[in-house]
């Protein structure tokens, strides 16, 4: 075996488990490198100075991986600066406009908005850590981030996730009381519980990806005195700790809520697509909101799903897949992957003005600096014993309709 082609192979599998087992199992001796163990699960072949050392020079091989190291020259390295840079610029002014639209614009803060708010702030996250950092272990393949990145880059983009999954619960689960129990819906979520509910949704998100603060570590790989390269992993006590807690996982932050999410919109939509009132009342318009509410809520549940999903299933398959279509799929698939679920972080904001007037309105009003002169039409105002009251608001859509009414 050439051994120069082989250990260029290993370079370049060092994002797999199984490259990364290559790397770890090569050593060299002290005494002068008089020896050069390389070891790969039942395959353990010895070179000894005499028969392989004495035809290479290490400081060459050191320098060829060294080179190796430097992704950016490779094509799809070069296509994700570019989609990855996208991301970023788009995501970052996108969210920070929502969360701007919602605080500065009275009448944007309904309860589903400051759930999106929610979501937004998760999407920040992403943006401002979990990207720079991602795509620099593809443009270097040397982590030189430091151990503190290295812990806090995947429990910033788990606890995201689950921040995000749990907010679109959550606004599923409002969306449904509202529909079938709708005096219940304002008394349920009050202003001081869905606050509380916000923090309660970030504590739980944090405490599941507590484990990765501590499991995450930066492993040296290389050979002693020539090279040497960092890893960031994950290192668990238990031989099945990994596939057990991505299983678990998946299980209670993504596949359970996403099961949830379809039985709440399924019979939401039964309930708000069977009702074939065509007069021209106030029931009509709240129906009327509410179905265009609920339209851009199941899209951005189906969004947030095709971006995540592909990327958790890849996740738990390759803790499983040890073969050459594991290797092929860590290096050339699984950044594609990773770059579409985060890439959901900048989808959001554009799916809000896409499909919400009032994004689109206050949008326009803090680009043009004009004030929001003309306020929502009120027509139902509901009063609770604690004080508080809840009101339907029509924006746009009760104007139009209206107007259509008149003689």
């Amino acid at each position: 075996m050439d051994i120069i082609v082989f250990l260029r192979w290993i370079s370049l599998s060092l994002t797999n488990k199984l490259g990364m087992e290559f790397l770890q199992n090569l050593s060299v001796s002290e005494d002068g490198l008089s020896h050069l163990s390389i070891g790969l699960h039942s395959v353990d072949t010895f070179y000894n100075e005499s028969d392989s050392l004495a035809h290479y020079d290490l400081e060459k091989i050191a320098e060829s991986m060294r080179e190796e190291l430097k992704g950016y020259k490779e094509p799809l390295t070069i296509a994700l600066i570019v989609l990855y840079s996208i991301v970023f610029f788009v995501g970052l002014l996108g969210n920070i406009f929502v969360i701007i639209t919602v605080f500065h614009y009275k009448h944007m803060r309904t309860l589903t908005n400051v759930f999106l708010v929610n979501l937004a702030i998760s999407d920040l996250l992403v943006v401002l850590f979990c990207i720079p950092i991602t795509l620099g272990t593809s443009v270097y393949k040397d982590y030189v981030y430091g151990i503190g990145m290295c812990k806090l880059t995947s429990f910033l983009q788990g606890s995201a996730i689950s921040v995000s999954s749990l907010s679109l619960l959550t606004i599923s689960i409002n969306r449904f009381i509202a529909i079938h129990r709708p005096l219940r819906a304002r008394i349920i979520f009050s202003k001081r519980r869905v606050y509380f509910v916000i923090v309660a949704i970030w504590c739980m998100s944090f405490s599941v990806f507590v484990p990765l603060l501590v499991v995450n570590e930066i492993q040296n790989t290389g050979i002693p005195s020539f090279f040497n390269r960092r890893i960031c992993s994950e290192k668990w006590d238990q031989p099945n700790g990994k596939k057990s807690y991505d299983i678990m996982v998946f299980i209670c932050i993504f596949l359970i809520p996403m099961l949830a999410m379809v039985f709440s919109y399924t019979k939401i939509s039964l309930v708000l697509w069977r009702t074939q009132d065509k007069a021209i009342t106030q029931t009509r318009r709240v129906i009327l909101q509410r179905r265009r509410t609920v339209k851009l809520l199941i899209c951005v549940v189906v969004i947030f799903c095709v971006c995540w999903l592909p990327y958790n299933i890849t996740n738990i398959w390759l803790e499983f897949e040890v073969s050459q279509a594991g290797l092929v799929v860590s290096t050339q698939v699984y950044p594609l992957l990773q770059l579409l679920g985060i890439s959901n972080s900048a989808i959001n904001p554009i799916c809000y003005c896409m499909m919400s007037s009032g994004f689109q309105k206050a949008f326009l009003r803090l680009i043009c600096r004009k004030r929001m002169n003309s306020k929502p039409d009120v027509i139902l105002m509901v009063k609770f014993k604690d004080g508080s009251s809840d009101s339907q608001e029509i924006t746009e859509l009760t104007s139009r309709v209206t107007r259509q009414a008149l003689p």
